[in-house]
């Protein structure tokens, strides 16, 4: 897995808050089943 900082410059740059919002949004669903 790469490292969140350097995906985060990297959709900085570019117009996708998509792609950002998705992932953060697996993010969330790991660490809720993690708990779980």
């Amino acid at each position: 897995m790469e490292p969140l900082t350097g995906d985060g410059h990297r959709l900085m740059g570019s117009p996708r808050p998509g792609v950002l919002v998705s992932r953060i949004a697996v993010v969330l669903l790991r660490r809720i089943r993690h708990e779980r």
